[in-house]
């Protein structure tokens, strides 16, 4: 169990800041990010380097001050080319990133060669104790980019944070936070300042409930008329659950693996770190621990459709950079048009409905066919010479 936490907290590929700074499991990746900087940097004219050196040594005090350890043992000069060089490979990344999504050739960026890479930086940079201060991030972009606004930045980092799939269609425009903490809690605050006020805050006539609004399993309320529903194509939020009143549960698609629950992990452990950041995610995990107590309510929520379990073994070591590495896209679209279509559906029905009651009845007619039928009419047929 040790090990498996361990996992969950340090990261694959790339440290940022000063956690895990040091560590030459990373030695690689820091290598990358200081030749990054340095190539980079031959063409930036004296007066940027100097305001990016000054911005960062009169926020040093602060962004220390961000950290539960002091770090005594960087002195001012490390600890600040320590996250330049950070801050500089996360906004080349962010940049980039749109580029590589639309088959442009990146010179001098070894990450975007490989299809694996990729998806474990963003993991890693989702992880808790792998963060820098956003405004470490946004100072640095601004005297990069001539004083462009940092809601550009955000706005990279949060599609570059599209290859996390929490939900089967992941929402095309975000509303960022003003001043996010760090990256993960950008990622997070992009989930909630999307929630509709009126519709997931508590109504103030509500009764008080003695427990902490704790539901029955998916078994128990079958049995009690509720029926289960995917909002695979029109959910865009984890929390985008809906009850009517006609006895219909609609719930978001999740598709689970490794990745994800990791990720998920570390916004739990935010979100219980802080009684300032709002617990969307312990919701939603609080709601499922709900619905999914038994291997029985599992199996049905993935038979309906609401949790979608990957293949670990064969999905994990699989990456598609763009939908165009998919071989067999046409056959797979053909197979979606078809599942949604109302032939498609007809048919189904017919397979999964009609069909199972008629046979009974085919059945029975042949049978009484057989048995009043005259003895001549089941003699062997035979060819006269």
């Amino acid at each position: 169990m040790e090990k498996e936490a361990t996992r969950d907290i340090i990261p694959h590929l790339v440290s940022i800041g000063p956690n895990h700074y040091g560590n030459p499991k990373f030695s690689d990746m820091e290598t990358q990010k200081t030749e990054l900087l340095d190539l980079e940097s031959r063409e930036w004219n004296s007066q940027k380097a100097s305001s990016l050196t000054n911005a960062l040594l009169e926020l040093e005090e602060k962004t220390r001050k961000c950290y539960p350890h002091s770090f005594n043992h960087m002195d001012g000069n490390a600890f600040v080319r320590m996250m330049l060089t950070d801050a500089f490979f996360l906004i080349n990344l962010f940049t980039d990133y749109p580029k590589f999504r639309k088959g442009e050739e990146l010179p001098n960026r070894c990450i975007f060669r490989t299809r694996w890479m990729l998806p474990y930086i963003c993991e890693d940079l989702l992880m808790l104790e792998n963060q820098v201060p956003f405004f470490i991030l946004a100072k640095v972009y601004v005297v990069l980019t001539d004083n462009e606004s940092a809601d550009c930045l955000k706005k990279l980092a949060l599609q570059f944070f599209k290859q996390v799939p929490l939900i089967g269609k992941v929402a095309e425009s975000c509303r960022s936070p003003e001043n996010p903490k760090h990256l993960l809690d950008l990622f997070h605050s992009s989930f909630v300042n999307q929630i509709d006020r009126g519709k997931h805050s508590p109504s103030s006539s509500s009764h008080k409930m003695g427990t902490k609004f704790w539901v029955d399993n998916a078994s128990t309320l079958r049995s009690k008329g509720v029926t289960f529903i995917a909002r695979d194509r029109e959910a865009r939020l984890p929390l985008d659950i809906e009850f009517s009143w006609l006895g219909l549960l609609r719930i978001p698609t999740f598709y689970m693996d490794e990745r994800i629950v990791r990720v998920l992990k570390n916004l739990l452990a935010y979100e219980q770190g802080s009684r300032q950041v709002k617990p969307y995610f312990s919701c939603v995990a609080v709601f499922f621990s709900n619905i999914a107590t038994t291997k029985r309510d599992v199996k049905f929520l993935r038979e309906a459709g609401i949790i979608q379990h990957q293949l670990q073994v064969l999905y994990e070591a699989v990456e598609f950079s763009s939908d165009q590495d998919c071989l067999l896209k046409c056959e797979v679209e053909r197979i979606n048009r078809y599942a949604a279509s109302v032939p498609g559906k007809f048919i189904s029905y017919v397979k999964r409905i009609l069909l199972p009651k008629f046979v009974p009845f085919v059945l029975l007619f042949v049978t009484l066919f057989l048995s009043l039928s005259p003895a001549d009419t089941l003699k062997p047929f035979k060819i006269r010479a």
